[in-house]
């Protein structure tokens, strides 16, 4: 199993001893999105602890580079080798996979990921199981834990967003929208419906990765598997922030299942959580954010 960090520690239990430790009961009534009104926050019998999904998910965001570790000032490795400009090096890339256009969601972007399997030892593992089914890269470390909802400059950049759905809303959000806040924020795990109307709760985390690259330098190669996804990218903060691929200074590019080259540049993410979660991955690789060192 993939070494964590303490953020990821608690995510060492199997996925049925994590919902049965730190999730309600769950109701005689499934909790779906047209149930959900009956144990929702405003009712008098609302639980303490959220309520139980019937899936765990988990979601891995790889850097093109590692991510740095913590100086005794509190500045990071990559902050530090910055002040020197002429060895200043590239700005960090983030992996996304483009979904299928035959799944849900199609064609819209996430960080490779998935469900728990009931057999899977760890949550962690699931982890790292989902990035080698679905991008073809082999964890070595599984952590820090990016919370959802985000808590970075992604929120309070946009002037215009909507209202969050909560769970008194007895229709149900969307499906890859995400309920109250306050329902996962204390986990860091973001709660949404699927589209068969299970409720799901995402935990997502940056995962570092055997760098065997074509090269023997530059991003790790990523093989991906096409039921599941149709392309991928690796992404600078500016083209996250941007929702697009800067075609003129991106390597890469836009690359199909195939191996051959997209000529799209627009990057529409499956969710504004995914969106966030992700801006707050590169906060905490420039040493914006907490950085724990691993085991």
């Amino acid at each position: 199993m993939p070494a964590a960090d303490a953020s990821a520690e608690p995510f060492r239990l199997a996925p049925r001893a994590f919902i049965a430790r730190h999730f309600a009961p769950k109701p005689s009534t499934k909790t779906t999105a047209s149930s959900a009104s009956s144990s929702g926050p405003n009712s008098d019998d609302a639980p303490k602890r959220p309520p139980a999904p019937h899936v765990l998910g988990t979601g891995a965001i790889v850097f093109d580079q590692p991510l740095p570790t913590s100086s005794a000032s509190g500045a990071s490795t990559a902050t530090a080798a910055g002040d020197n400009e002429d060895n200043k090096p590239p700005p960090p890339r983030v992996l996304l996979v483009q979904r299928a256009p035959h799944d849900s969601m199609p064609l819209k972007w996430e960080v490779p990921g998935g469900g728990c399997d009931e057999d899977d030892p760890s949550i962690l593992h699931s982890c790292a199981r989902e990035l080698l089914e679905e991008a073809g890269l082999r964890a070595t470390a599984v952590g820090p834990l990016i919370r959802c909802p985000a808590s970075s400059a992604a929120r309070k950049e946009e002037k215009n967003k909507t209202t969050t759905t909560t769970f008194s809303d007895a229709a149900g959000p969307r499906e890859g929208e995400g309920w109250e806040p306050a329902w996962g924020e204390h986990m860091g795990g973001q709660f949404f419906f699927s589209r068969s109307g299970k409720l799901v709760c995402k935990f997502q985390f940056v995962v570092e990765v055997e760098r065997r690259t074509p090269t023997g330098s530059g991003a790790p190669e990523v093989r991906l598997d096409p039921n599941e996804h149709f392309a991928y990218v690796w992404a600078t903060e500016a083209e996250v922030r941007a929702k697009a691929i800067e075609a003129a200074t991106n390597p890469g590019g836009i690359v199909r299942a195939d191996g051959t080259r997209a000529d799209e540049t627009a990057l529409q993410f499956a969710s504004r959580e995914q969106w966030d979660v992700v801006l707050d991955a590169f906060q905490l690789w420039k040493g914006e954010g907490e950085l724990v060192a691993t085991d």
